[in-house]
């Protein structure tokens, strides 16, 4: 179960998202559990579909481990960083 309150289904990997990307601490108010994002390395044009399953306290996206590796195009150096540039959208799952 994660905190957006539902069990994560396998279409898509998961993702953590955080409502004060929109000015707004109140997660379930932004209405983003369960939506889906396409997130796109910075640097390498690499992209993946994501769904919103949980809530960071903080401003961050957070993606899980295979996500991420799909996305990293820096030899591992992301991963050694814990952290890639990305842009993303909204998407219809």
């Amino acid at each position: 179960m994660f905190s957006c309150g539902a069990s994560h289904d396998e279409d898509y990997p998961r993702a953590a998202f955080s409502a004060g990307f929109f000015g707004d601490n109140n997660y379930n108010v932004t209405n983003n559990c369960g939506r889906c994002l396409k997130v796109a390395s910075i640097l390498g044009r690499r992209e993946v579909k994501v769904r919103i399953v949980h809530e960071r306290n903080d401003h961050g996206l957070e993606l899980d481990l295979s996500s991420f590796n799909q996305l990293d195009n820096t030899d591992g150096r992301a991963d050694v960083e814990g952290q890639l540039t990305v842009r993303y959208r909204f998407e219809s799952c």
